[in-house]
């Protein structure tokens, strides 16, 4: 398979309000590492790609909502690696596409729409898929989320050298913290924070992934969704802005800029020992900042 993707580097985070506190805090770019196919995106399609190819299937089909990033990174993957591609998406059909969509679909993807009732269901989701693009289709779960994302999401750490005493990634599903954990058995402290509100299942799908033991090193913070998923502030926005221009660092809206916005609060309040090295995961998923850009009110923004 062609090997485009990069490896990720780790940029350090030069910020008083860190140095003041006695604290080191890094970020391994996984934004980085392809134009397209990024972030934890690449590692939970990974072995999903080998899958099928392995098995001769020749299209890959998944779901996802309208600003999906594992939807527009799925596309990328498949025209990059010669499949063909299909998506379940979430809600009713929208012309003309927003640009996440419409750039999927500029890579050959091929969709049909589930109202929100019946995409609640996954098995009714997966039937749906396979009675529009055929059985004989590789399927692969929202966002990634199965034993070969899970493989994937392990290798996470494997460039990063020096060993930090926190790991912090943004959560949806759980599997990509849940592989990182399990990469580190315990070595380091991994923090997760969930963009969405009332996340507290998200403990049990990582004990799922992983087990009890591993998945008790994982702490979920919850207080930083800002709203749910999908929403956003005008106080995320101005951080989300002014990361970008202090540290040349583009952060999307539902995931990386709410973990980041949560680690500085964190920091200010005295939740990292001193000393600490914290390394912050960015997982990419800035596509969906220019649908943002153009349609604002899609994302929800709250006060």
């Amino acid at each position: 398979m062609p090997t485009e993707i990069k490896k990720p580097l780790i940029t350090k985070i030069k910020e008083k309000l860190f140095s003041d506190l006695g604290l080191e805090l890094s970020m391994l770019r996984l934004d980085e590492i392809h134009a397209e196919v990024n972030g934890n995106k690449w590692y939970k399609l990974k072995y999903n790609l080998e899958a099928c190819e392995r098995e001769d299937k020749k299209m890959l089909v998944s779901c996802g909502g309208p600003f999906s990033n594992h939807i527009a990174a799925l596309a990328a993957a498949g025209k990059l690696y010669g499949f063909s591609t299909g998506a379940v998406i979430r809600g009713e059909e929208h012309t003309p596409l927003n640009p996440t969509l419409a750039k999927a679909a500029e890579l050959g993807m091929q969709f049909v729409y589930a109202d929100r009732t019946t995409y609640r269901d996954k098995f009714k989701v997966q039937e749906l898929a396979a009675s529009h693009f055929g059985g004989d289709s590789f399927w692969i779960p929202e966002g990634g989320s199965n034993a070969w994302g899970l493989m994937g999401c392990m290798e996470i750490l494997n460039t990063v050298e020096e060993s930090p005493d926190c790991i912090c990634c943004a959560s949806g599903t759980g599997i990509t913290v849940a592989g990182i954990a399990g990469s580190s058995k315990g070595r380091n402290k991994v923090w997760a924070f969930p963009a969405l509100k009332g996340a507290d299942f998200l403990k049990n799908a990582a004990e799922g992934w992983v087990g009890k033991t591993i998945a008790s090193e994982i702490n979920f913070v919850n207080d930083y969704h800002f709203g749910g998923y999908g929403k956003v502030t005008k106080e995320l926005i101005d951080f989300v802005s002014f990361f970008k221009e202090k540290h040349d660092i583009q952060l999307d809206y539902i995931y990386n800029g709410k973990m980041m916005y949560g680690i500085y609060d964190l920091a200010g309040k005295g939740l990292f020992k001193q000393g600490s090295r914290i390394l912050a995961v960015h997982s990419g998923g800035i596509q969906g900042n220019e649908g943002f850009a153009i349609n604002k009110e899609l994302l929800e923004i709250g006060e």
